[in-house]
């Protein structure tokens, strides 16, 4: 049973998780942006309108007043024009130090928190964690119980989805453009990512980066339910226990257990006749032997038979 969901793409500002207040990743680089358009945009006017005062005060042509205090600007050398001048250019650069360094400050803050988001603080009820595998060209989702779906990822609204990326060929990009999520997925590497969901609804996944002649169809899909809807369906077709899901570490990826430390587990193996196949190979080797045995007694009896018959010419034409 595939979980019904609304086609609703908004993303809250803050999602809900935990009885806190989160920002999503697609509200911290919405208000970077923002933040980044305005004060740019407020620069390029101070800028460009002061430019063209400038311009047209000292345009050629104008009548000048020789006590304006104006100096020709000289080859090789800073124009500071009048007395003041000097000053006017250090309390400029001092304005645009003082604006980068404060924008590289924010941008930076913010980028930490998008790289840790709030899994570290949330306790393990509110975290989902999902391994991602991409393949040419498709997407398997690994849950808790190491169970799988291909090509579409439920999860519940309001929770903290961690997401473990990973590729098991070539270099793919996972990206779910309208939640702001991207991760690289790089064969033998794990990307980690996060989002949260705060409304029920069907967000859109592709691979940006180029991967090969399938890539454009290389679509899936992130279904995002109520908690209800998505522990029934996950009870029901992943044959999942709803009391472990969140919070849970995945056992299994891609068919292979791993260890807490990532090390692979390899059952033991009883090595036996059975098992190698060596006593079916001995019959095998006997059974050559005795059809050898069986050609060399036909050829001999086929060369007594010759020699048989040329005696019996032999006395014949005597």
């Amino acid at each position: 049973m595939r979980p019904t969901s609304t086609t609703d793409l908004s993303v809250s500002p803050l999602a809900h998780v935990g009885g806190q207040e989160w920002q999503t990743q697609a509200n911290v680089f919405d208000e970077l942006y923002t933040l980044f358009l305005v004060l740019g945009t407020l620069v390029g006017i101070v800028v460009i309108t002061y430019m063209l005062y400038k311009a047209y005060k000292y345009r050629e042509g104008r009548e000048r007043d020789d006590d304006d205090g104006f100096e020709e600007p000289v080859l090789g050398e800073l124009p500071v024009g009048a007395e003041k001048g000097g000053k006017k250019v250090f309390v400029s650069f001092a304005i645009s130090a003082v604006i980068v360094v404060s924008l590289v400050g924010y941008a930076y803050a913010s980028l930490l928190y998008v790289e840790a988001g709030p899994t570290e603080e949330l306790s393990e009820e509110d975290i989902l964690e999902v391994d991602v595998e991409a393949y040419a060209f498709g997407w398997n989702f690994y849950y808790p119980n190491g169970e799988s779906t291909t090509n579409e990822l439920v999860v519940p609204e309001g929770k903290a989805i961690d997401l473990e990326v990973t590729s098991i060929d070539v270099w793919h990009t996972f990206s779910v453009r309208d939640l702001r999520v991207k991760a690289d997925a790089i064969n033998g590497q794990t990307a980690s990512t996060w989002f949260i969901a705060d409304e029920p609804g069907e967000h859109r996944v592709v691979c940006d980066e180029l991967c090969g002649s399938g890539h454009s169809q290389m679509i899936g899909t992130v279904n995002v339910t109520t908690e209800e809807t998505f522990l029934d369906w996950y009870e029901e077709e992943l044959d999942g226990d709803r009391e472990e899901v969140f919070g849970g570490e995945i056992d299994q990826v891609g068919g292979i257990e791993t260890t807490d430390d990532g090390a692979e587990d390899v059952d033991d193996v009883e090595i036996g006749d059975d098992a190698t196949g060596d006593g079916d190979a001995e019959e095998d080797v006997g059974d050559g032997d005795q059809d050898v045995d069986d050609e060399d007694e036909v050829e001999a009896e086929d060369d007594d038979t010759d020699v048989e018959t040329d005696d019996n010419d032999t006395e014949e034409e005597a």
